[in-house]
């Protein structure tokens, strides 16, 4: 039941959806996942398809996708339009499913680099990619950290939704992942992203000391901060950056995010490029 709730309760403090259109989604929903064929296929927009290989997958990730489509309203929207102006380069670590990538390369001229160390997660990205025609989207099975190392992942069967095991956690049903830093991939401004997405499942605070000077180069951060919350704000502070910023694009504005209020992730905006991200894609003062 409390499942169903947040569900639910997601639903309606979405700006984006009509609550009365998504509860009923909701609901016929429940029918469709158990009962459908799969794979399964649900159309987001008229240019994005997302291909749910089985029920689990549909189970952790197809309730939101299929009520929802643009779950995070304004921050794949504010992606969409920062890749509908600028040719740059856009990071999403942590792609899963690549919901932010298809977002960001529906504009041909983005350069997408999708990050995705699971083995199974990674084949179901490519697989998005290939059911979406994109070409502009380079996909990298490793995972982003600190070091240059090995770490070690969780592997539980038809899940997409895997991460790196803790300390002192069972490690029996385990693989072993490449990990890089960041900022070793980057070799010159054609590599060097923009904008960078972070839902790593509370090892964000590691893939941002990853990317080390070159983080000052970073025009936007989107980052699910699930840990080592007060060292990350921190970080970003010395960095350079200002927020976090909660997006509000039907009311062109945006206040300071507050953990519990928003249903999307945090938004920080480097000082060097706050006033042009502000006029062109905010419409703030």
């Amino acid at each position: 039941m409390k499942s169903v709730y947040y569900s639910l309760l997601h639903i309606i403090k979405n700006p984006w959806v009509s609550s009365v259109k998504g509860i009923l989604l909701y609901f016929y929903w429940q029918i469709k996942k158990r009962w459908g064929n799969y794979p399964m296929i649900i159309n987001i927009e008229d240019d994005i398809k997302i291909e749910l290989l089985n029920p689990r997958i549909a189970l952790e990730g197809g309730t939101k996708l299929y009520t929802q489509g643009l779950y995070d309203g304004n921050n794949m929207r504010m992606v969409d339009a920062y890749f509908a102006k600028w040719d740059e380069v856009f990071w999403d670590i942590g792609a899963n499913l690549g919901l932010y990538s298809l977002v960001a390369s529906r504009h041909g001229q983005a350069k997408v680099v999708s990050f995705e160390p699971h083995p199974m997660t990674y084949s179901l990205l490519n697989r998005q990619i290939q059911l979406n025609l994109r070409a502009n989207i380079k996909t990298v099975n490793i995972a982003l950290s600190n070091e240059n190392a090995k770490v070690l992942f969780s592997n539980v069967d038809g899940s997409s939704t895997n991460s790196i095991l803790l300390e002192g956690v069972n490690t029996e049903r385990s693989i072993e992942i490449e990990s890089r830093r960041g900022e070793d991939l980057i070799v010159d401004g054609e590599t060097a992203p923009s904008v960078i997405k972070i839902d790593v499942e509370g090892f964000e605070w590691d893939v941002i000391l990853g990317f080390g000077e070159q983080l000052k180069n970073v025009k936007i951060c989107i980052v699910e901060v699930s840990r080592n919350e007060t060292e990350i704000y921190e970080y970003m502070k010395q960095s350079g950056f200002l927020g976090p910023f909660e997006l509000d694009l039907i009311h062109k504005k945006y206040t300071s995010y507050k953990r519990g209020r928003s249903q999307e992730d945090p938004v920080w905006i480097h000082s060097k490029f706050a006033n042009l991200i502000f006029r062109e894609l905010l419409n703030g003062e």
